[in-house]
């Protein structure tokens, strides 16, 4: 007779490592981490040891070695949390979707243009704008992409910084989004409609897409309090307060192959989308969760369960590798803080109405 199946568990995972964390003293610690599926249950073991390792006249009493076994947890712990938050993100990446993104990037970057001519849109403030046709020589592949050149004026005045576009699209995707069209900033001799430019954004552009707010919401492939509430986060993150509704867009997705089968025909995947981010960073701009926004909704109370946790992930360490070469470290450490003030807030909420009130899927 068979008793009832066991849901094996994950044998501990034991690693020591030994250090000096202070002249005079030796730590070492020894980090246990052992799951049980069944229970969905994780626990973390994190112990230390500090020994007198002598250099010189320095004494360091008994307090002095509790303190630097402190610290050296906090160090073991710190590393434990980038390991595991890269091994998540890796798990939960889409291989076919990323490598797509790839690709757009890639010919966003380093395609030939093949055509450009200036934009419909014009800017009342002057800036330009010109709609390219990109070609990757090997596949024969093109697309058409949008080139704002970088100039001093917007740069100076904060309305027009090009490679902000490529900031936003980065962070959108950090975050387990794809509401931001993929960008690329070029640097170099840049030929566009007979004109030379040394600098510029290039950004995929979506034929035929039309106002968000002309759509009805049945039609939106995502659900209107996740994408506002994501919306607004990316703006504060990024500090945008230029968000009306001509820069929420619906079109066809960037991801060609994302597509819905519907019997024996296949619907190309529309979805809600944003542009328009060169504004972002600006120092006299204020964007906070609490403001009204463009769909007049009220503030944004909830948020995605998505959101939330790649919200936890995003670290100093990752939005350095990503962003620094878009922006001025103290503008990435402008980023932290106003990440760790989102997750405040949203933790405020929950601890006063209830994750179920708050957190949505």
């Amino acid at each position: 007779e068979e008793g009832p199946a066991v849901i094996p568990q994950s044998l501990p995972v034991t690693t020591k490592s030994c250090e000096i964390v202070h002249p005079g003293a030796e730590c070492c610690t020894r980090t246990m981490v052992s799951i049980s599926p069944s229970e969905n249950k994780g626990t973390v073991t994190v112990e230390a040891s500090v020994h007198p390792h002598y250099s010189g006249n320095q004494e360091l009493n008994t307090q002095d070695m509790v303190a630097l076994a402190a610290l050296a947890i906090e160090k073991a712990g710190t590393r434990l949390f980038t390991h595991e938050t890269h091994t998540l993100r890796k798990k939960r990446r889409n291989a076919d979707r990323d490598a797509s993104h790839r690709e757009l990037v890639w010919l966003l970057q380093h395609g030939e243009i093949v055509s450009s001519r200036r934009s419909d849109h014009s800017s009342e403030f002057g800036h330009d704008s010109f709609l390219v046709e990109l070609e990757d020589r090997e596949s024969g592949r093109r697309i058409k992409a949008l080139f704002k050149p970088k100039s001093e004026e917007g740069e100076t005045s904060g309305w027009h910084r090009v490679e902000v576009e490529r900031v936003a699209y980065s962070l959108n995707r950090l975050l387990g989004m794809d509401y931001v069209p993929p960008s690329a900033v070029r640097k170099g001799e840049i030929l566009v409609d007979g004109k030379e430019f040394h600098e510029g954004c290039f950004t995929y552009f979506v034929e035929g897409a039309k106002q968000l707010s002309e759509v009805s919401t049945d039609l939106w492939d995502t659900s209107k309090e996740v994408f506002l509430s994501d919306t607004r986060i990316l703006d504060v993150l990024i500090h945008n307060s230029d968000r009306h509704h001509g820069h929420f867009l619906f079109g066809k997705h960037w991801i060609q192959g994302d597509s819905l089968s519907m019997g024996d025909q296949e619907a190309e995947m529309m979805c809600a989308f944003l542009i328009d981010h060169a504004a972002g960073f600006r120092q006299e701009a204020c964007v906070r969760l609490d403001h009204e926004n463009a769909f007049m909704t009220g503030p944004t109370r909830v948020i995605s369960a998505r959101t939330y946790i790649h919200l936890r992930y995003l670290t100093a360490e990752v939005l350095e590798a990503k962003l620094t070469p878009y922006l001025a470290l103290s503008e990435i450490y402008e980023v932290i803080r106003r990440k760790e003030a989102i997750l405040d807030y949203f933790d405020g909420l929950v601890f006063f109405h209830g994750y179920e009130n708050v957190v949505i899927d």
